[in-house]
């Protein structure tokens, strides 16, 4: 058990070795880092108005009609309407079976953002070209193509009116969305958005300048941009034997180091593979595996909670070595996003008094972290960013 929990001073190396694969990837390619440009700036605290919102996450798509308020507030005028992509038929379009969900919610002409959680490359038209499929979805005839073009094709060809794609992932959803809705409080020197839930991801503002080439054909080359770091394939010093025993077993070994320990989809099967020794499913929801830190003295409590002790370490070196590149001072909003971080009561709290050792610790804590909810956020986000 010894080790998978960590010290201060490890956290304290993991702070500063995610600090520097940040750094390295923000202008470079190939490294673990992906920092893909969103080319979204930070919205206006004056931005309001309608727009539609498209999500589509996993297996599961949402539509709606955002109204975003000049008191901070959003509304979900129309919708939203849920759509399962197991409801398509053999053969059936993508993107016309995403269309049918913009039905009936507006006779209206708006401009759609769309929240595609996906690994796409963003470009500065505001579309984005679709690199691979994950979550077990597979339509590989849309690979390397434009979806958000697709998408307004396939919308027009059902008499919606659409006056323009943006698309952006979930982790710049949650970023956009709460920096229009906390933005005009100056309380706040900066924010990040996090998605922890089946998968790990952060987001963040940086200047265009330190994105090198990557941000080539973009106008505005002295304002900030939302980047999509693709934190999950981050590298952390300190992951344990087992760990490292797992990960050699797995078809993508050396890959989404950080998120096979601290993700929804992960931390069970690193439990069920220290207690039992074995790799293939059936593995328990992470609810499960929380219920056993809650309510077990057993092995597999104990477990349980160190798991999820160390995955909340993980996370808040992970934030501390994020806000050391921001190098903001003051209190940084964390929109926080996902089932895990969300519903996990012990996931949660240990991020946050993580957090507070690690900004305490220093001679003059030059920041502080909060982390912040903001219901429908993918939704919102999309809604900011086709106003943008």
């Amino acid at each position: 058990m010894e080790s998978l929990q960590l010290t201060i001073a490890q956290i304290q190396e993991i702070r500063s070795e995610i600090a520097r694969q940040i750094r390295r990837g923000l202008p470079r390619e190939r490294e673990r880092v992906k920092a893909l440009p969103a080319f979204l700036p930070p919205p206006p605290a004056c931005l309001q108005g309608r727009a539609w919102a498209l999500d589509l996450g996993g297996t599961t798509l949402r539509a709606a009609v955002v109204r975003l308020g000049e008191d901070g507030e959003a509304e979900i005028e129309a919708g939203s309407r849920e759509l399962r992509i197991s409801s398509l038929t053999p053969g059936e379009d993508l993107f016309a079976w995403q269309a049918t969900a913009l039905e009936g919610l507006t006779k209206d002409e708006l401009p759609l953002g769309y929240c595609f959680s996906y690994p796409a490359r963003g470009l500065p038209d505001g579309d984005a070209v679709l690199l691979a499929w994950t979550k077990e979805i597979d339509f590989p005839e849309v690979v390397g193509k434009k979806v958000g073009a697709l998408l307004k094709k396939a919308a027009r060809g059902r008499k919606e009116r659409i006056s323009k794609v943006v698309v952006l992932n979930d982790t710049v959803a949650a970023l956009l969305g709460g920096s229009w809705r906390w933005g005009k409080n100056r309380e706040w020197s900066g924010f990040i958005g996090m998605v922890v839930g089946t998968g790990f991801n952060l987001s963040a503002f940086f200047p265009v300048s330190a994105l090198g080439i990557k941000t080539a054909g973009w106008k505005h080359p002295d304002e900030t941009m939302a980047v999509n770091l693709e934190a999950g394939n981050l590298h952390p010093p300190h992951l344990s034997p087992w760990d490292e025993k797992l990960d050699a077993t797995r078809e993508d070994a050396g890959r989404q180091r950080l998120e096979k320990a601290v993700s929804g989809k992960y931390l069970p099967e690193l439990a069920m593979f220290i207690l039992e020794g074995r790799t293939a499913p059936p593995f328990p929801a992470l609810a499960e595996i929380d219920r056993w830190a809650t309510e077990s003295n057993s092995d597999k409590g104990i477990l349980a909670r160190i798991l999820l002790e160390r995955a909340g370490d993980l996370v808040a070196a992970t934030l501390a070595g994020l806000g050391d590149v921001l190098a903001t001072e003051g209190m940084i909003g964390v929109i926080a996003e996902g089932s895990v971080i969300n519903k996990s009561t012990t996931y949660r709290r240990r991020v946050l008094k993580t957090l507070n050792g690690l900004t305490g610790a220093e001679p003059r804590p030059a920041r502080l972290f909060s982390l912040l909810s903001l219901p429908d956020a993918n939704l919102v986000g999309a809604a900011v960013a086709a106003m943008l």
